[in-house]
């Protein structure tokens, strides 16, 4: 930790009976009659779930609920997310803050344990402290979360100080904590510390055991280790996997034969079911040992090698001076997976300098620099990615497709369009993961004129349409304002996927097509498409554009009711949306105000436009205020938004359309719909063997 943080406040305290009443559990002294129902959060599965009931009861005035808030809480900490944390973090303020409330023992430890979790250790330290410093008292379950989190950012000074506590509380005697502090110290390198407690402890479960062994074995005392497991064993504590890939890469630093022999015939006669991660020690074990034949058997009958085994085997081939066999694992590799990375590239480079054999050599500092690509681009840096592509020395189909991802993941459609192009120029055969990001980039940018240009290269060079790329072709022309061109294309796919109704909807609904729109949605249904939220987006946009607020309203009472699909933000902008564009504006503001969640400057710019539309300026003039207050950036932008009122009506006309595509894009993103760029970034097909490596 960056500094040490003073725990003396605890190590002084004296527990009272006044301060241990009630801390365990959430206190209920402040609940009414009507207290929110706790268990509709139980039924929560997202946090957008969660920050909604929690939105209904923070605007009922139940915000003091103790309960309430407590379940809130722990919650969002077992979603074990950062953003959930981060709401928990933000719930427990707000209660914690109110003059009439403060924060329970109970909501303590749950952060405590979020912020553990996730590797923030410093953070949960000084919720202790704070936990402290307002006179509540830690309990058996308070010192495991903080002494996690001391282990993992290696606090080892404090969780001294925390052991200090647990003594003068008179905790030392449970076995969590105990286990606790075994586990903290082997991680600060003190295992005489840890070995103390383990000795002082009278009672022992295999969690005491581990703890010790794998301290022991980490820091460079692997016989102790091993001593430590036949021990155990002798006990009749029987051991678990985490146990035995301890005790194994113990035998591996040891690099003893017998002993490892001696380890793997206890697994044998307990029948323990060995996991991956036990193979990838034996493996390793073994080949430390310098016992190559079993491990080349070992390898040989393994159905399942992950990247770990194979990059394990590899290494030590290469230490043994085995270079052959080294780059036979990386052609299996190759043919089979699991596919390479630097670690197994690195392994390829020393083997092939082993051999002298320059052109394998160089075939693995190419895919290595293909590696790099990807991985700059996964980080988002798009210039360091076209960088190393430049430098490449042979750029295959899967390089441009790799960047084609990266300016598409980036949002540069253009870029991506004129890449394409230069592709071409060069005689770059294309294949429908080209496609697929192509036409999903001119799709953003609305271009009609490319996207029939996009369409006639795919039937003149017979690439093969499967159900991605079609989709992303009805995506495409939806998005460009061509429905009809985007229903040729959806009513010839042999297969549809939710992806591919959902763009064929999108397709109707920014046209006022909205009752084919309706069509298309029951169609799905009765086809038994299970709907998801992005695909409302389009029914509702569909039901506005169409002037169908009736079946707008059944369509979203329904998401709930029928379908089980929580309305998201974007939800209830279509229905103010669709209610503005009718002219119930009276209407729609009763909506706003009833939203479960804080209407955002969205909405309100919705309503506004159709204040502005109906001629209603005092709703328009509420409108405006409201976008100032949640976001007053845009101020400027009504300011231009009032300008434009004087264009002519033959301006507007030309822009509506965009402005409407514009739209329902922005709402489809909005709720979640991005196409599946996945298989741009890699197409795995496309490593396997079918184009013979140099170093096979």
């Amino acid at each position: 930790m960056a500094a040490t943080l003073s725990l003396s406040p605890l190590v002084l305290a004296t527990p009272t009976s006044t301060n241990l009443v009630n801390q365990h559990e959430p206190r209920t002294k402040n609940m009414s009659k009507d207290s929110p129902p706790i268990a509709t959060l139980k039924n929560c599965k997202t946090l957008d779930e969660v920050k909604q009931l929690h939105c209904q009861v923070l605007k009922r005035g139940q915000n003091r609920d103790t309960s309430y808030a407590a379940k809130v809480i722990s919650t969002c900490v077992e979603m074990g997310t950062f953003e959930s944390l981060k709401y928990a973090q933000k719930a427990f303020d707000v209660f914690k803050n109110d003059s009439e409330t403060s924060g329970t023992l109970f909501m303590y430890n749950f952060l405590i344990r979020g912020y553990s979790s996730v590797g923030l250790g410093e953070e949960a330290i000084l919720l202790y402290l704070e936990l402290v410093g307002f006179g509540l008292f830690p309990d058996k379950f308070t010192f495991p979360f903080v002494l996690s989190a001391c282990a993992k950012s290696l606090a080892c000074s404090e969780g001294a100080q925390v052991h200090g506590a647990i003594v003068k509380m008179g905790f030392e005697g449970d076995l969590f904590i105990a286990n606790s502090l075994i586990h903290f110290y082997g991680e600060c390198g003190e295992i005489d510390y840890g070995r103390k407690v383990f000795d002082e402890m009278s009672e022992r479960n295999v969690v005491s055991w581990t703890s010790l062994i794998c301290g022991c074995a980490r820091r460079d005392k692997p016989k102790e280790a091993v001593d430590l497991f036949f021990h155990m064993v002798e006990e009749g504590v029987r051991p678990n996997s985490v146990t035995m890939v301890c005790v194994i890469s113990a035998c591996a630093k040891l690099q003893d034969l017998e002993l490892s022999e001696r380890v793997c015939a206890y697994i044998d006669e307990s029948e323990m079911k060995v996991n991956t991660l036990m193979v990838n020690a034996l493996v390793d074990m073994y080949m430390k040992c310098g016992a190559v034949d079993t491990v080349k058997r070992f390898l040989d009958e393994c159905e399942d090698r992950d990247l770990v085994l194979c990059n394990t085997v590899m290494s030590n081939y290469v230490r043994l001076g085995l270079a052959r066999e080294a780059l036979s694992v990386l052609d299996k590799m190759l043919l089979h997976g699991p596919r390479p990375d630097r670690v197994t590239m690195l392994s390829a480079i020393s083997a092939s300098a082993q051999l002298g054999d320059l052109l394998c050599g160089r075939w693995c500092h190419g895919y290595v620099l293909r590696i790099g690509l990807e991985g700059f681009i996964r980080n988002g840096d798009v210039e360091s990615a076209w960088g190393v592509f430049e430098e490449m020395p042979e750029k295959d189909l899967v390089s441009w497709n790799t960047v084609l991802g990266a300016y598409m993941q980036e949002s540069m459609f253009e870029e991506a369009i004129e890449l394409f192009r230069v592709m071409e120029r060069e005689g770059i055969t294309a294949d429908r993961v080209t496609m697929v990001a192509v036409a999903s980039a001119c799709a953003y940018l609305g271009a009609l004129d490319v996207a029939k240009w996009i369409y006639t290269y795919i039937k003149k060079s017979e690439i093969h349409c499967d159900m991605q790329l079609e989709t992303a072709l009805v995506d495409m022309f939806a998005r460009c304002g061509d429905p009809q061109s985007a229903m040729q294309v959806f009513n010839k796919m042999e297969k549809r996927d939710l992806s591919a109704w959902t763009a064929a909807i999108g397709a109707m609904a920014t046209k006022g097509n909205g009752e084919q729109a309706l069509e298309l949605f029951n169609k799905m249904l009765k086809q038994g498409m299970k709907p998801d939220a992005v695909v409302f987006v389009g029914v509702l946009t569909a039901c506005s554009h169409g002037g169908l607020v009736e079946q707008g309203w059944q369509l979203f009472r329904s998401m709930k009711e029928v379908h089980g699909i929580s309305p998201q933000i974007v939800h209830y902008g279509c229905m103010v949306d669709l209610l503005g564009r009718a002219g119930l504006l009276g209407e729609a503001l009763d909506f706003i105000k009833s939203m479960p969640m804080e209407p955002n400057d969205v909405i309100w710019g919705s309503f506004l436009a159709a204040c502005r539309t109906h001629k209603n300026v005092d709703m328009a003039t509420y409108a405006a205020e409201r976008i100032t207050e949640t976001s007053p950036e845009k101020t400027g932008r009504m300011d231009q938004c009032c300008k434009s009122e004087a264009e002519h009506e033959g301006e507007r006309e030309m822009t509506r359309i965009s402005s409407m595509l514009h739209e329902m894009n922005c709402r489809l993103r909005d709720a979640g719909h991005v196409p599946d760029l996945n298989n741009v970034l890699l197409d795995v097909d496309q490593y396997k063997a079918k184009d013979a490596h140099p170093c096979s």
